[in-house]
């Protein structure tokens, strides 16, 4: 029993590791990925800094750090 419930921990922050790994790896991309649809920078800083208060303002709004 114990011996399963390490390696289901062990699962987990494998699967952590690449779900974290994806969302970072297409935030990163985003700017360049609406330039190449047409969007100019201002568009881009605009998408971007909505996203940013949006998350910002849902970590205060559910109490996390």
């Amino acid at each position: 029993m114990k011996k399963s419930a390490l390696w289901f921990v062990i699962f987990l922050g494998v699967v952590n590791l690449c779900a974290d790994a994806t969302y970072e790896g297409a935030r990163s991309i985003t700017g360049a990925y609406l330039g190449s649809l047409g969007a100019s920078g201002t568009i881009v800083g605009l998408v971007a800094g909505l996203g940013e208060l949006i998350g910002y303002g849902l970590r205060i709004a559910i109490g996390s750090a």
